[in-house]
C-alpha cells in the first residue's frame, strides 16, 4: 500500500499521520512526530517523495489522541485488575504481536503524560499522550510482519480506569529540569550539536539526548540520563554529574558560552527568541541571564571589560576582591587562550584534517615542556588521575567477552569457530543465555556481521537460523557504498568496507540503530584495507581505529582469525598476523580440534586480563535441518558440551606429546588415574609426575576415560566416576568429606 492509502483511514478518523523509514519504527521527517498532520496535500507530498515507506501516528501535545500499548500481559488482565471491561476502541495489532489502543484524550488522561512500566526486565506497557507516535496499521515491522487493524472503529474517550491503571503501575514523568530555557522556532538541535562536535550516543525518556562524550571534561557517562542535554522540541537544557566537571550545575546559558569559548568561534544558529547570537560569543558578558563560567578554580573565564561592573551596596575590600579577580581572569583567559592556540597550532589537525578534542579538554595539561628547536617545542601531556570518573568493566559474555573492547576467536581452519560466533550471534539477537548457563542481561538486540568468506544466501543465513540466531535483528555489511556528483548524476560504486576508512559511517550505522550490542567481522583482518597484515606499523592504526569506535558507541566487537601453524611457539603467538592484532584486544579465545577424538572440539582461553574464567568449553559440529526451496538442508551448528579447566597452552602441549608419540605413557596414566580417583586432581598431577608423566598426558588420560567427572568442592577439583556402579566405602568416605548427601545422591 501507499504511504496516502496507509494514512486516509487515519485522516479520516482526524489522527496525525508521518513518515517512517521503511520497514522500520524511526521517523524520515527531521521533527519526527512533531511533522505529523491531517493536511492531505502534505500527506500527498509525503507520499510521492517517500514511496513505500511505514506510517506513524502521532499523540501530539495538545492533540486529540493518546495510545496505550502493551506488550506483555495485555488489557484484558488490566481490566480484571482494575474490575473493569475492555473498552471498545480502535485497536492494532503490532508486527511482534503486541496491542496497541486508540483512545480521544480526556481532561483526567491529559494530567498523565507520558508514562511506561517494566516487567521482568522488559517493557509491560507504555501510555502515550504528549508527542509520542506509534507505527500505524499497513505498515512493516522490523521482523517483515505487518501491523494490522484488529478493531475498525472509532477511537472511544479514554476510561478513567485505564488511566488509574497506568498511574498505580508507572511513575510521574520527570518535569523539566532547573534551568530549562525555551528557544527560538527556528533553532536546530542537531545543527547546535554538529557544530560543536558533540556526538549524542542515544535518546532517553523521549527528552534527554545522551552525549557519547561529555564536552566538559571529555569523560563518557555510557547509558546515563546524568550528562545529557534536555530537549523537548520546546525547551533546551542540560545536565552533568559530575562534580569535577566544569558544566555540573551549569545552566544552558553557561554551556552554550563555555562551548562557544572552547571552540574559538560562536554558535551563529539562532537559539533564543529575540536574542542576538553574538550574545555567546566569547568576549561578551552583558546579559544577566548568562553569568560567567567558573572554572573549578573558581577564577573566572571570559571576562569582557578591564573593569568589574558597578555594583551598589559593596565595602571597599569587596570592590578590591572583585577588581583583582577581574585582572586575574583576564590574564588567566589570555593564557590560555594562547596555550590553546599553541596547541591547536602544534597538534590540532589528525591524519583525517579533524580537530583534536584533546586540545581544548580543560583536565589536561602539560608537564616539562622544553623547547627543542626554534620552531618546535616539546611537552609531556599529562592528566590528573583524579580527573577520570571511574566505571564498572561490564560483559557481553560474562567472565569471557567483556562489553565495549574486541575481543578474537582463533583457531585452525575447519575447527568450528566461525559456527561458535554465529551461535553468539544467536544469544544476543534473542535474549536467551550463554553456553556456559551465564545470564544474558540486555535482552534481544541487534548485530552487525560482516563475512567475506561466506555467502548469506547459502551459508550465513541458514546456519543462523540453525544457531537459533533472530535473523531479522542481524544487519549484513556488504560493503561500503561512494557516491560521487558529477554534471549533476550521482555516480554509486561499492567497495569493501575498510575499517580505518570507514570508521565514521560505521559509528553513525550504529547511532541510527542505538540497540546495536554486536559488530561480528570474519574474519577481521578481511576489513583492514590494504594494509600488510604481518605489519605492526600497518596494523596498530587500524585496530585503534576500531577501538575509538567502540569507545564511542559502547558495542562489543568480535572477530575471527586464523593461527598459525607454527608448533614452537605458545598460543597467543599463534594467532596470524602482527603482534598488535593480540596486544590491543582483550580477550582471545582459541578453538580446536581433538587429536585424536576427531567429534570432539573445544574452545579454550588464550589470553584475557579482565575476565576471572579461565577454563573453557568442549563443543561439538552437528546439522539440523532448514527449510530450504520446500526441502530440509542440513545444516551446522554448535552443540556446546561441559566446561574444562584446560587452557589453550594444555592442549598444544597435549597435542605436541601426541605428535610424540606417548601411547605407552598414556596408557600409564589412564591406569594410575582409574587406580586413586576419587582423589583430588592436584594429588593424581602429583603422583603422574613421580611417575615421569607429564600434566598433559594426565589431562589427556582424563579424558579417555568414560564418564570421569571433575567438579570443585572447598576451593579444590575432584575427579571421580559419574555412575559407574556403587563407590567403595572408602570412596564414600573421600566424597563425603567434601559434598552434601543431596550432592552425593544426584552422582550415584
Amino acid at each position: 500500500m501507499s504511504f496516502l492509502q496507509l494514512a486516509e483511514p487515519f485522516i479520516a478518523l482526524n489522527i496525525p499521520v508521518f513518515p517512517l523509514v521503511a520497514g522500520e519504527k524511526r521517523p524520515i521527517t527531521t521533527n519526527g512526530c512533531k511533522d505529523a498532520t491531517i493536511n492531505l496535500d502534505k500527506v500527498k507530498a509525503w507520499d510521492t517523495e517517500y514511496p513505500g515507506c511505514n506510517i506513524g501516528i502521532a499523540a501530539l501535545s495538545g492533540g486529540e489522541f493518546c495510545f496505550l500499548e502493551f506488550d506483555q500481559l495485555g488489557i484484558k488482565s488490566a481490566a480484571e485488575e482494575m474490575g473493569a471491561t475492555i473498552p471498545k476502541t480502535r485497536v492494532q495489532k503490532s508486527g511482534n504481536g503486541g496491542a496497541h489502543f486508540i483512545f480521544k484524550h480526556t481532561d483526567r488522561s491529559r494530567t498523565i503524560g507520558n508514562r511506561s512500566a517494566n516487567l521482568e526486565g522488559h517493557e509491560w506497557f507504555s501510555f502515550r499522550a504528549d508527542n509520542l507516535y506509534l507505527v500505524g496499521a499497513g505498515s512493516r515491522h522490523p521482523n517483515g510482519n505487518l501491523y494490522k487493524t484488529v478493531a475498525d472503529v472509532e477511537p472511544i474517550p479514554v476510561p478513567d480506569w485505564v488511566c488509574d491503571f497506568v498511574e498505580r503501575h508507572s511513575t510521574a514523568p520527570a518535569p523539566k529540569p532547573t534551568g530549562t530555557l525555551s528557544v527560538d522556532e527556528d533553532f536546530n538541535f542537531d545543527d547546535m550539536t554538529d557544530f560543536f562536535d558533540i556526538g549524542i550516543a542515544g535518546v532517553k525518556d523521549d527528552v534527554w539526548y545522551v552525549v557519547e562524550e561529555c564536552p566538559g571534561v571529555g569523560h563518557r557517562h555510557e547509558g546515563s540520563t546524568l550528562t545529557a542535554f534536555y530537549w523537548d522540541g520546546d525547551a533546551l537544557g542540560w545536565s552533568c554529574f559530575a562534580q569535577e566537571c566544569p558544566l555540573h550545575g551549569k545552566r544552558i546559558g553557561q554551556v552554550i558560552k563555555f562551548l562557544n569559548e572552547q571552540k574559538g568561534e560562536s554558535y551563529k544558529g539562532v537559539i533564543w527568541p529575540q536574542v542576538d547570537s553574538k550574545l555567546f560569543d566569547v568576549d561578551s558578558a552583558d546579559d544577566e541571564t548568562i553569568p560567567d563560567f567558573e572554572d573549578k578554580t573558581g577564577v573566572p573565564v571570559g571576562v569582557a571589560s578591564d573593569e568589574p561592573a558597578e555594583v551598589t551596596n559593596m565595602t571597599d575590600a569587596e570592590r578590591q576582591e572583585l577588581s583583582d579577580n577581574a585582572a586575574k581572569a583576564k590574564a588567566y583567559s589570555a593564557k590560555m587562550q594562547a596555550l590553546m592556540a599553541e596547541e591547536q597550532q602544534e597538534t590540532n589537525e589528525t591524519e583525517e584534517g579533524e580537530p583534536d578534542k584533546s586540545a581544548i579538554d580543560p583536565t589536561l595539561h602539560y608537564a616539562g615542556m622544553c623547547k627543542v628547536n626554534e620552531d618546535n617545542s616539546l611537552g609531556l601531556l599529562v592528566k590528573d588521575a583524579s580527573d577520570y570518573i571511574m566505571t564498572e568493566l561490564e560483559w557481553l559474555w560474562s567472565q569471557r567477552i567483556p562489553k565495549g573492547k574486541i575481543t578474537l576467536f582463533t583457531g585452525k581452519p575447519d575447527c568450528g569457530k566461525s559456527l561458535a560466533l554465529l551461535d553468539l550471534i544467536a544469544c544476543v539477537t534473542t535474549g536467551k543465555d550463554f553456553p556456559d548457563g551465564a545470564k544474558n542481561t540486555m535482552g534481544p538486540r541487534r548485530v552487525l556481521l560482516a563475512a567475506t568468506e561466506d555467502d548469506p544466501t547459502d551459508t550465513l543465513i541458514p546456519r543462523l537460523i540453525a544457531a537459533g540466531a533472530d535473523v531479522s535483528k542481524v544487519k549484513i555489511i556488504l560493503g561500503t557504498v561512494v557516491i560521487t556528483s558529477k554534471n549533476s548524476k550521482l555516480k554509486k560504486k561499492r567497495t569493501n568496507m575498510d575499517i580505518k576508512r570507514d570508521a565514521k559511517i560505521l559509528l553513525e550505522a550504529v547511532k541510527t540503530t542505538p540497540d546495536i550490542a554486536l559488530l561480528a567481522l570474519d574474519p577481521i583482518t578481511g576489513f583492514f584495507g590494504d594494509v600488510d597484515v604481518n605489519k605492526d606499523k600497518d596494523v596498530r592504526p587500524v585496530m585503534e581505529e576500531l577501538t575509538r569506535v567502540l569507545n564511542k558507541s559502547g558495542i562489543t566487537c568480535v572477530g575471527i582469525i586464523h593461527s598459525s601453524k607454527r608448533s614452537d611457539v605458545d598460543a597467543i603467538h599463534k594467532v596470524s598476523g602482527a603482534g598488535s592484532l593480540a596486544a590491543v584486544v582483550r580477550a582471545v579465545w582459541g578453538f580446536s580440534r581433538d587429536s585424536e577424538d576427531k567429534k570432539l572440539y573445544r574452545m579454550a582461553f588464550v589470553k584475557g586480563n579482565l575476565g576471572k574464567v579461565k577454563g573453557g568449553m568442549e563443543y561439538a559440529l552437528e546439522g539440523t535441518p532448514v527449510y530450504i526451496n520446500s526441502k530440509n538442508v542440513d545444516t551446522p551448528h554448535i552443540v556446546w558440551g561441559k566446561q574444562t579447566e584446560e587452557d589453550a597452552d594444555d592442549l598444544l602441549r597435549a597435542e605436541r606429546s601426541n605428535k610424540d608419540g606417548g601411547d605407552t605413557k598414556m596408557l600409564i596414566a589412564t591406569a594410575l588415574i582409574r587406580s586413586m580417583i576419587p582423589a583430588k586432581a592436584k594429588d593424581i598431577f602429583k603422583k603422574g609426575e613421580q611417575e615421569g608423566i607429564s600434566d598433559n598426558t594426565i589431562r589427556r588420560a582424563k579424558y579417555k576415560i568414560d564418564g570421569l567427572v571433575a567438579r570443585q568442592r572447598t576451593g579444590e577439583w575432584w575427579w571421580f566416576i559419574d555412575g559407574d556402579g556403587p563407590m567403595t566405602p572408602a570412596a564414600e568416605k573421600v566424597i563425603a568429606e567434601v559434598m552434601s548427601e543431596k550432592e552425593i545422591a544426584s552422582i550415584m
